[in-house]
């Protein structure tokens, strides 16, 4: 998946002696992928990259017979074991980092990210792999990204 940041302004890393870091804003954005994965059991982030306007990421939705079946003596499904659409899951974190990104600005409603994202089933181990590559060599290719407006 990748989602954009609102009007692609760079807000999560600065550069500093020709070198990429995540400042207190791209550090939110890391939390809360982690807080992501540890509230929802069933969500794994594999390869992920916080860039200066934008966030790629693989995430595995993991299925589970206590997750995803319906029937015989298992208890109804719950707010907290029902699996989340992938979706909601970015709707989550993008809302929360976006209030906590907005709290640290003292800019509440501010936009942070743009509506939607794009995203990629990723189907066998040769798509995973070669995701993973284009995530992991991203942030060396981005002074010639044409979406690096700085």
């Amino acid at each position: 998946m990748t989602m954009v940041t609102y009007q692609r302004m760079c807000l999560f890393v600065d550069v500093a002696g020709g070198e990429l870091w995540l400042n207190p804003h791209g550090h939110i954005v890391a939390q809360t992928c982690e807080w992501l994965v540890e509230r929802y059991t069933y969500v794994k982030l594999d390869q992920y990259i916080i860039m200066p306007n934008h966030f790629h990421g693989i995430l595995r939705i993991i299925e589970s017979d206590n997750l995803c079946s319906r029937g015989g003596l298992r208890p109804a499904p719950t707010e907290k074991t029902r699996t989340k659409p992938l979706g909601q899951l970015i709707g989550l974190l993008k809302t929360c980092s976006t209030k906590k990104i907005n709290l640290l600005r003292a800019t509440q409603g501010l936009h942070i990210w743009q509506r939607n994202y794009y995203e990629h089933i990723i189907r066998d181990e040769i798509e995973l792999d070669k995701f993973s590559t284009y995530i992991l060599s991203n942030l060396q290719t981005w002074t010639d990204d044409p979406e690096n407006i700085v």
